[in-house]
């Protein structure tokens, strides 16, 4: 996620080869050498740091499976990367494999190795509550094609 001349990414660390969840952390990169800028490590109900994306007011949404965290950054000049504002966790068929924004709004996606999977759009005030599910959703899910999952049959 490219914001404010800085690249940032967001990873774990699997701490178990049959278990794809280890400790999440999320880096700042200066864009023109690589070099790193900070790191902020996640909480420990981070397992799974799959996505990133904007939110509102220029800050990070962090999705983990079962979680997102909102991120508010601190100035580039800063020796911190931020620190985490909100979280809130995800039920039922809600998961945050990978997510993106726009405007009104972001989506929720899962992940899964067999159909269906799919994706969630909910407005920006659906982070005000502590828990996300599909009945916040404010437009109908819709299936992610087996092959757009980078798989083939």
């Amino acid at each position: 996620m490219f914001l404010g001349g800085r690249l940032f990414v967001s990873s774990y660390r699997s701490t178990d080869r049959n278990q794809d969840r280890g400790p999440c952390r999320l880096y700042a990169l200066d864009a023109n050498t690589g070099a790193t800028l900070g790191q902020l490590d996640l909480p420990e109900s981070c397992g799974h740091a799959g996505g990133l994306t904007t939110g509102p007011s220029g800050r990070l949404i962090v999705s983990d499976s079962r979680i997102i965290y909102e991120i508010e950054l601190s100035p580039r000049e800063s020796a911190q990367i931020g620190r985490v504002t909100r979280s809130v966790k995800l039920r039922g068929a809600v998961k945050g494999s990978f997510t993106a924004a726009e405007t009104n709004g972001f989506w929720l996606g899962q992940y899964e190795r067999a159909e269906p999977a799919r994706m969630f759009r909910f407005s920006w005030t659906a982070l005000e509550q502590k828990e996300i599910s599909r009945s916040r959703c404010n437009r109908d899910d819709f299936h992610s094609p087996f092959r757009a999952r980078g798989r083939v049959r």
